[in-house]
């Protein structure tokens, strides 16, 4: 069974920032078929802002960083702000999960 992280974040906070940075160092064998970073602006208005805003709406997202795990099409796990040891936890079990890449999906309405 696949697992993949995913990591809502905005460009204007540290603790994002802080995330991002410890990833790249510590986990550079996390690639794109087992982690995504979605980095996004409150005023950015592009399509694609737009869609990481109405995902973190559906997920009821109060805070960032906030990341999930996704197994089988579904959020098993999610870190809400910057926690190194449970990123660690996701990590180890992502990566030790089947190779082959996880996908979500997501229905957005138009509201």
């Amino acid at each position: 069974m696949s697992k993949k992280i995913f990591t809502l974040a905005t460009t204007r906070c540290g603790y994002c920032k802080m995330l991002e940075q410890l990833i790249v160092s510590q986990y550079p064998e996390l690639d794109d078929d087992k982690f995504t970073y979605f980095l996004y602006d409150k005023d950015d208005l592009t399509p694609e802002a737009l869609m990481v805003r109405d995902f973190a709406r559906e997920m009821k997202v109060t805070g960032v960083p906030f990341t999930v795990m996704i197994s089988n099409g579904e959020i098993v796990k999610a870190i809400r702000g910057y926690n190194p040891a449970s990123l660690k936890i996701f990590v180890e079990e992502v990566l030790s999960s089947g190779s082959e890449p996880e996908q979500l999906e997501i229905e957005f309405t138009d509201n």
